[in-house]
């Protein structure tokens, strides 16, 4: 009995070692499946933030076309467009929201930062894919440093020589990347301040025009001369650009093929009108003439108005439209060249993302350091004329695309059920009025562009 008895402890003993061994053993299994989860955590790419509302898309959209379009470009529309500029102005809004409409439509089909290359690539070619890559990054780089020649020729305007070209030139490139760098709702928000700053502007300069009673009805009638009026509304689609880079925020925005087609119409719309009445106030306040040969008549409209704080003010709100514009360009042009990478079209190097910021930080210091070097050339209207033909010949080609695909039936094809419903709900044609419009126009400006220096002497936006 006594010996059962030790045979049983021992067994009891075994049994005991055996299941602390188990017990290590799943130990050991939970702290390797943690290892393991790690791992993968930290294996799986970080992602751009999906921060962005409709509000935040919206003023960036809105920011970017009052930007630095109004204030540079009134008295060259004015020249042509003399008192009907406001019929001007809805022209050109006409014609740029013919485009606008293509890109809305694309982008709800398209959920990418890459929007043109992915438009174009797929309605097009593949083969074109590394082609088109460079020729749209070239485009915002160049758009970036024509704005950066434009914030420095107005500063040195209007403190002189004071500071050194090298210091303001740094300054104005290293301040929005570093901007860029914190974070994409950071520079939105900083974007919406100066948004409504600039809009509130020229809405302040239209009440205070209409309630001292300046407007005339010989301000905005008479001297009707039809050619003239197109011809200025041919230069207002340069005031007009910007809505084409909303896309380029697609994987931060929110409900973003809903949100980003909204925002591109939305803003556009309300921009034309803005530039309309601006117009009807700086002729009524000014005279036509004095308009066309005013560099900043807004800020002359104020000085007339209010005296020459006035004036003072809007120099310096212009300076900071220009740096908003140049802000926002750089983080456009390192959202495409993110996205086109994801494609690999450019190297993986560029689709890294810092997991604090959420930012590319790679492709926005690629921006920045090639637009420092290109700033170099001081030309800006070398730089505005080149810019002006390969905005155009993007219009062109994105316009193509969206024929195609519509043609194609592609865009009628959508993963989002809403918007399933909404195609099934009616007839889907393959024709395209607006893209067919926006084609035949974009093909004519390009054609001007590089015919002559038509829109060299401008410093555009």
């Amino acid at each position: 009995m006594e010996q059962q008895s030790k045979k049983m402890e021992q067994q009891s003993k075994k049994i005991e070692q055996q299941s602390k061994k188990m017990e290590q053993q799943s130990k050991k299994i939970e702290q390797q499946s943690k290892k393991n989860k790690q791992q993968t955590n930290n294996q799986e790419p970080t992602k751009l933030k999906n921060t962005l509302s409709f509000i935040d898309i919206f003023f960036v959209g809105l920011g970017y076309i009052v930007g630095a379009g109004i204030y540079s470009l009134l008295s060259y529309t004015t020249k042509y467009g003399g008192n009907f500029t406001w019929l001007s102005f809805i022209i050109g809004g006409f014609i740029s929201l013919m485009t606008g409409l293509s890109y809305a439509e694309l982008s709800k089909y398209f959920d990418s930062n890459a929007s043109e290359y992915d438009y174009i690539t797929t309605a097009i070619s593949t083969k074109v894919g590394s082609l088109m890559g460079l020729t749209l990054v070239v485009l915002g780089i160049f758009t970036a440093t024509t704005l950066v020649l434009a914030f420095i020729d107005l500063l040195v305007s209007l403190i002189g020589s004071t500071v050194s070209y090298g210091v303001i030139r740094f300054l104005i490139i290293a301040i929005p990347t570093i901007i860029n760098i914190i974070g994409v709702k950071f520079t939105t928000n900083l974007n919406m301040g100066i948004s409504i700053t600039e809009s509130s502007t020229l809405i302040i300069l239209i009440l205070l025009s209409a309630y001292m009673g300046k407007w005339t009805p010989k301000a905005y009638t008479g001297g009707f001369n039809l050619p003239s009026i197109v011809h200025g509304a041919f230069i207002t689609i340069l005031a007009l650009s910007g809505f084409e880079h909303l896309p380029k925020m697609a994987e931060e925005t929110q409900n973003s093929t809903r949100n980003i087609p909204l925002a591109i119409t939305s803003s556009l719309s309300i921009a034309v009108v803005m530039y309309a009445l601006t117009s009807i106030s700086t002729n009524s306040v000014l005279g036509t003439k004095t308009v066309a040969k005013t560099i900043n008549p807004i800020s002359k409209t104020y000085s007339k108005l209010i005296g020459s704080k006035g004036e003072s003010l809007v120099n310096v709100v212009s300076l900071f439209s220009i740096f908003n514009t140049v802000m926002l360009t750089m983080l456009f042009v390192s959202r495409q060249i993110y996205g086109i990478a994801k494609r690999g079209t450019f190297s993986s190097y560029f689709t890294k993302v810092n997991k604090i910021t959420q930012t590319p930080i790679r492709s926005i210091l690629f921006v920045s350091l090639c637009t420092f070097l290109l700033t170099t050339i001081k030309e800006v209207e070398l730089s505005a004329h080149l810019t002006n033909v390969l905005i155009f010949s993007v219009f062109a080609l994105v316009n193509l695309s969206a024929i195609i695909l519509r043609y194609r039936g592609t865009l009628s094809q959508s993963d989002n059920a809403q918007e399933k419903k909404e195609t099934e709900s009616k007839k889907y044609s393959r024709f395209s009025i607006y893209s067919i419009i926006g084609l035949i126009t974009s093909l004519y400006m390009v054609y001007s562009s590089m015919s002559d220096n038509y829109f060299g002497n401008l410093i555009q936006k």
